[in-house]
Parts: structure tokens; C-alpha cells; sequence
């Protein structure tokens, strides 16, 4: 689990889609689908304060 702050932002996700998909997928990439190019969509950016879970870095919780 993570926990900290989120910032939505309305819009823009088009361009970051396509920025990103050149890297990921390779610089020939077309996405988002030409269908999708109107849709402004969201983007989401967390700024994580701390996470926990299982795994080894985990602190182990006295017992």
C-alpha cells in the first residue's frame, strides 16, 4: 500500500500517452488509438510518503 498526496489534472494526457509510448513502445508507436485523440482524459501524479506491505522491506511488527 502507498500512502501520500495525488494531484489530478484534467486534460493533457493525450501528449504524455504519446510521449511515453515512444519510449515504451518504441519510437514508431502510435497511441493512443486515432480514435481516442479527442477524449482529454486525466492525469495522475503521486508523491509517495511511505509505502508498507509484505516483503523484505517491510519493518517486522513486534509481537
Amino acid at each position: 500500500m502507498a500512502y501520500g498526496n495525488a494531484r489530478i489534472t484534467e486534460g493533457s494526457a493525450v501528449p504524455l500517452l504519446q510521449r511515453l509510448a515512444k519510449i515504451y513502445l518504441g519510437p514508431k508507436a502510435v497511441f493512443p488509438p486515432p480514435s481516442m485523440l479527442n477524449i482529454p482524459g486525466f492525469i495522475t501524479r503521486i508523491a509517495p510518503d511511505r509505502f508498507t506491505g509484505v516483503g523484505p522491506w517491510a519493518a517486522k511488527s513486534a509481537e
